[in-house]
């Protein structure tokens, strides 16, 4: 979920052979994970519709086809927008487990927090949304 910054999205419309259009703004990509990072997916709001788009949550649409690259290049694409390459996996049951572990730091889906704001400014948000200082917490844990 970090700006790739080498890649743009008029690289990956070329590669596809899908000629970009003048686009008022150019996407972000995002790094999605580290499995398959040549393949991509499409967070994106619920103004974008296709057969292989998947409705995940109210104000959500989640779309992985080239459709979407060809929408975005023709400026049919959706308002807003995440662009990602690669994804990241988990097996069975993991990542249920990774969050009663307390793993992950869980909040509700916020389009104003995953679409508007920055990406550089989102971790902060999301953990002082949580009532988290993000000064307060470290990488590292031990035992007393």
């Amino acid at each position: 979920n970090h700006p790739m910054g080498e890649v743009t999205f008029s690289e990956i419309a070329e590669s596809m052979d899908i000629e970009p259009a003048t686009l008022r703004e150019n996407p972000i990509i995002f790094t999605g994970g580290p499995v398959e990072s040549n393949r991509g997916f499409v967070l994106h709001s619920e103004d974008y519709q296709h057969d292989s788009t998947m409705h995940i949550a109210p104000r959500f649409n989640l779309s992985a086809t080239a459709d979407i690259v060809t929408a975005i290049a023709e400026g049919r694409g959706p308002e807003k927008l995440n662009f990602c390459l690669g994804y990241s996996g988990w097996g069975p049951g993991q990542l249920e487990q990774e969050i009663a572990e307390n793993s992950w730091l869980v909040l509700p889906a916020d389009e104003a927090l995953v679409f508007n704001t920055p990406a550089g400014e989102r971790y902060t948000a999301c953990v002082t949304r949580l009532g988290i200082d993000p000064a307060r917490l470290v990488g590292a844990f031990g035992r007393a």
